[in-house]
């Protein structure tokens, strides 16, 4: 039969870094990898297994606990103003975060954070029915949260909400 493909050692570490980035990929004996970038404002990195794949070598990542957005709390608020909080961890700004309002007129917006969550002023009869959160430089959407009606047809609300970053990035 034909001779058996020689596997060669490829262990070791390779350094991808250039103008203005940082990468590195090592390789270790026992076929656990890590690899890390750094290029502006994206920083991420990965471990896992390495095994020879075909044409190549194939890097399976550990799994990960994804990012997720959780509702702490949903209270009345003042008539025709609705207010939108969100807990995040020390370090990181509010302002990297946006949400996306769908109103019971079918209308929706997508509006950025600011250091204190957000403020709407509410159209007379307009109200938010649903809440979508994104963080856009990580391209991540939570899912879309049904808000409860409010007691009347201009009543206000507010809103928390927690983000867990977990593993992100």
């Amino acid at each position: 039969g034909p001779p058996a493909p020689v596997q060669r050692c490829v262990a070791g570490f390779y350094d991808g870094d250039g103008f203005e980035i940082a990468a590195g990929l090592e390789l270790r004996p026992d076929h656990r990898f890590r690899y890390g970038l750094s290029y502006g404002a994206i920083d991420e990195q990965a471990s896992g297994r390495w095994d020879f794949g075909k044409g190549g070598v194939l890097l399976t990542s550990d799994p990960i606990t994804p990012p997720r957005f959780v509702l702490v709390g949903e209270a009345a608020g003042a008539d025709g103003r609705f207010h939108i909080a969100l807990d995040v961890p020390e370090g990181l700004s509010r302002q990297f975060f946006a949400v996306l309002v769908r109103f019971s007129d079918g209308r929706a917006s997508q509006r950025q954070l600011g250091e204190e969550g957000l403020d709407l002023d509410l159209a007379a009869g307009q109200r938010p029915v649903s809440l979508t959160l994104l963080l856009p430089i990580y391209d991540l959407e939570s899912e879309t949260f049904p808000l409860a009606p409010g007691a009347g047809p201009d009543a206000g609300g507010a809103v928390r909400f927690r983000f867990d970053p977990n593993d992100l990035g």
